[in-house]
């Protein structure tokens, strides 16, 4: 009898035990979203960009660049501006054949002898804005070449995300955020030339003048 007395006393008290717990939990669920705005927030902070919008608003900015619209692009978004003299009737473009950068072109209405280069770099990962963390153009322009190269040491950011829906990802899990979800960029070089000046073609830099693109 005292042991079946004992078995049922420790029933009762796991029981006991198991409830605390789970109450415990669910209070912490609850509290975890007014908790969360009570903590010292450190470590840097992205913009964030609303999802639904950013489709349409990625196809507007290449759409505008394509249109030669600059007016119209958020002027953080041009990462690098250059401009030089430059008397030659060709010119050659040269870009590093790993993960060129798509060229658009624009010719001015008279010949200034002068090219101006602007690159032009939108990066949205899970709706943040990574933008004015992507590497930067150097523009070489000599011997009748420009060259365009991407400088710069890559990117990496891991930190933790917070979905207050799902009670602040369970207490601030922490992941890589490049692990999963979509990401949209948008990464141009914009070249403004003399109104004659002939650039060379050559099938392994492709380059599209202003006027010639419809985005979908």
């Amino acid at each position: 009898m005292r042991n079946l007395a004992a078995g049922k006393a420790g029933i009762l008290k796991n029981r006991g035990i198991v409830k605390v717990l789970l109450t415990t939990y669910a209070l912490l669920l609850i509290l975890a979203p007014f908790i969360y705005e009570l903590l010292p927030k450190e470590g840097t902070e992205f913009p964030r960009v609303h999802e639904k919008s950013l489709a349409q608003n990625t196809m507007k900015l290449e759409q505008a660049i394509y249109d030669g619209r600059l007016d119209e692009i958020n002027p953080e978004y041009i990462r690098e501006e250059w401009q030089q003299k430059y008397n030659g009737k060709n010119l050659k473009l040269q870009q590093a054949e790993e993960e060129p950068v798509p060229v658009v072109v624009e010719r001015k209405p008279d010949n200034d002898g002068v090219i101006e280069g602007k690159y032009i770099a939108s990066v949205i990962y899970q709706g943040m804005d990574f933008s004015d963390k992507v590497k930067t153009i150097l523009f070489d322009l000599s011997n009748d070449t420009l060259k365009l190269e991407e400088v710069g040491d890559y990117f990496e950011f891991t930190g933790v995300i917070s979905e207050r829906d799902f009670a602040l990802s369970q207490f601030t899990e922490s992941r890589n955020i490049f692990g999963e979800g979509t990401i949209r960029q948008v990464r141009y070089i914009y070249l403004r030339i003399p109104k004659d000046l002939q650039i060379q073609e050559k099938d392994d830099l492709h380059f599209n003048y202003t006027g010639e693109v419809q985005v979908d």
